[in-house]
């Protein structure tokens, strides 16, 4: 799901890949504080993350993340949302509750958009995925509002005793 909405960078225009984001900063952070539990922390892994170009223009994916929360990517998209099942199935996002309450967009049956951590074609936008799943490598300016939600993404730790 969609757990919450907002802009992936605050500063209209501004020149950002994920590593310098508002919302990279946000969910390692605030939400990774608030939304778990001393032990379900024990649990989240700490990940490298590749931020790769953009694959059609090549605008600057920016350097290597180390995160415990993060967003897919591009990349993420082209292996787990491959067809038009996968795409159903896993590529659309309800909004929660909350989200929906704080004004992220949804359609007809409560899908909602949600920011990828890829860049789009200008360095002031970042790819998203639409409401039926669809990734969209163009991007939308960093700087929109909570229309589009925010759907993180964590790898457990599954050997921790």
């Amino acid at each position: 799901n969609c757990l919450e909405g907002g802009t992936f960078h605050d500063v209209p225009f501004a020149e950002v890949t994920w590593e310098g984001s508002r919302l990279r900063s946000w969910l390692n952070e605030n939400f990774l504080e608030n939304a778990f539990s001393e032990k379900e922390l024990s649990f989240i892994s700490v990940v490298r993350n590749q931020n790769e170009d953009q694959s059609v223009v090549g605008t600057e994916g920016g350097n290597v993340t180390i995160d415990r929360v993060f967003l897919l990517s591009e990349t993420d998209c082209s292996i787990y949302f491959r067809d038009d099942l996968s795409r159903d199935s896993f590529g659309r996002a309800q909004a929660s509750v909350h989200a929906a309450l704080h004004g992220v967009e949804t359609d007809a049956e409560g899908y909602a958009s949600w920011w990828l951590r890829s860049p789009g074609v200008y360095p002031y936008s970042a790819q998203f995925v639409d409401t039926s799943g669809q990734d969209y490598l163009s991007g939308a300016y960093v700087d929109i509002g909570y229309q589009f939600g925010v759907r993180p993404a964590i790898w457990v730790v599954t050997d921790v005793e």
